[in-house]
């Protein structure tokens, strides 16, 4: 039997879906695994809460950041040092807005992958509006370097990664993809031991206006020579209408 931890970072502002989420990570088929939770909301309140809720372990981030972006990058990298530290096989890194699928273990462990994703939608602003759609993205096609051209002239198109097309997302296959749903992600030890971290990448804070913390993360596993996947059959719910809501159409972590 493998040594799996399923973990997250969360704040108060996820309490609206935490019971929920908690269930679903319960609900799954698989005969054992622990869940870790790690807290970096401003004050202790709802980490004095969630701890008495029996079956999980919590931890407080004593983090000093103030951004809510560098909160998150700090919670998941700890998340990472305890994974290592307690000598898990595996690590399924959540977020605490996503409710997975009861099967999401089994089909995971199936590929026998270091990294492999299942998927989520989100809201993506386009041309259109606010659409939703998925979270995941695959390397650029040549067919596509000269609409990236027009945008980015001095650019090397290698470096470009398109967003799932809504075909590939309902397929229900394995792809390989350049960015992973993060929010469902699966690790294997010789992953997160890696030495790959959450993090910002500068260039890319300055070209776009919102950078998330995995994007570092997933250059630097594939720069250490890792394939990265994502099961479309693992299909997770992501409750973020309310966050987006409450915040004017604005994810609170750019905040």
């Amino acid at each position: 039997m493998r040594n799996i931890l399923i973990a997250t970072p969360t704040y108060n502002g996820m309490e609206y879906c935490f019971q929920e989420f908690l269930d679903h990570l319960k609900n799954i088929d698989y005969e054992d695994f622990d869940i870790l939770i790690m807290d970096n909301s401003r004050t202790k309140k709802f980490f004095r809460k969630i701890r008495k809720i029996p079956g999980i372990k919590v931890i407080y981030d004593e983090t000093k950041e103030e951004k809510n972006m560098n909160r998150l990058i700090s919670s998941r990298n700890k998340i990472i040092e305890y994974a290592i530290k307690k000598n898990y096989d595996y690590l399924l890194m959540m977020d605490s807005d996503v409710l997975v699928p009861p099967d999401i273990l089994k089909k995971l462990l199936h590929h026998e992958k270091d990294i492999c994703s299942g998927l989520y939608f989100n809201y993506s602003k386009t041309k259109n509006g606010f659409q939703f759609l998925p979270v995941c993205y695959r390397k650029l096609e040549e067919k596509y370097y000269p609409v990236y051209e027009k945008f980015f002239p001095k650019a090397n198109m290698k470096m470009f990664s398109r967003q799932m097309s809504l075909t590939e997302a309902k397929s229900g296959e394995l792809f390989e993809v350049s960015v992973a749903s993060a929010g469902c992600l699966f690790l294997s030890r010789k992953a997160f031991n890696s030495g790959a971290r959450y993090g910002l990448i500068p260039h890319f804070e300055k070209v776009f206006e919102s950078v998330t913390d995995d994007i570092k993360f997933f250059k630097e596993l594939r720069e250490s020579g890792f394939k990265i996947y994502c099961d479309t059959s693992v299909l997770c719910a992501h409750k973020t209408k309310e966050k987006y809501q409450r915040n004017k159409l604005e994810h609170p972590v750019f905040q």
